[in-house]
């Protein structure tokens, strides 16, 4: 479950119901102390796992670390984020401290909260 509290709008979550299907949240409502995200009961979302293929559609770019030479690094702007296997994905800080990134909505916010932007889904480049 996701708490609204971790949310902003247009984040992206998984809603899991009778099937589970991908959604940008649209509205967040906070009544009597229950959760409510897009008129659905909070608790049947959950967050989206960060994956390469979710860094690739959200527009960073794959390249190995120049400085470690092992790990990949997804860069968007100057936005690095570093793939250290097993789905394990994280920013660097300039105290060499990490922060771990789970979820593609952390992702958002945390993008948001550097670069005051949203991080759109890449459109296919016509073929």
């Amino acid at each position: 479950m996701i708490g609204c509290k971790e949310l902003r709008l247009e984040n992206w979550v998984a809603w899991c119901g009778e099937y589970v299907k991908e959604e940008q949240v649209k509205k967040i409502d906070i009544d009597h102390g229950h959760d409510w995200i897009n008129g659905d009961d909070a608790r049947f979302f959950r967050g989206i796992e960060l994956t390469e293929e979710w860094l690739e559609k959200l527009g960073f770019d794959s390249d190995v670390d120049d400085y470690l030479g092992t790990e990949r690094v997804f860069k968007i702007g100057l936005i690095a984020i570093y793939d250290h296997g097993d789905d394990v994905y994280s920013l660097y800080r300039y105290n060499d401290s990490r922060v771990r990134i789970s979820y593609v909505h952390q992702l958002q916010n945390l993008y948001h909260s550097l670069t005051g932007q949203e991080l759109k889904i890449k459109e296919n480049e016509p073929a």
